[in-house]
């Protein structure tokens, strides 16, 4: 396991234009806990579940940025089977 805890997935073309998720401003809204947060930006369709397929189990929480098509790439593609609790949370 990694020492950070949470793994952020974000898809930057997900939304408007106007309302597109901004990476760097997802972690500075994080404040202390981008420390410990790893980010993941996809680059093509599926590839959210790429990363949450392998990335995934090495983490305790995943947030999501995306619409609705980036959640279910993120919750098809985790592990089945994870040793602990994993939260999921979309932003």
């Amino acid at each position: 396991m990694q020492n950070k805890t949470t793994l952020l997935i974000c898809n930057p073309r997900a939304g408007k234009s106007l309302t597109r998720p901004k990476p760097e401003k997802l972690l500075k809204a994080l404040g202390p806990l981008a420390a410990s947060t790893h980010l993941a930006v996809t680059a093509y369709p599926g590839h959210a579940r790429e990363i949450a397929a392998v990335e995934g189990n090495r983490y305790q929480t995943v947030i999501c940025c995306g619409g609705d098509g980036t959640l279910n790439e993120v919750i098809s593609g985790l592990p089945r089977y994870v040793s602990r609790p994993l939260y999921v949370i979309r932003l």
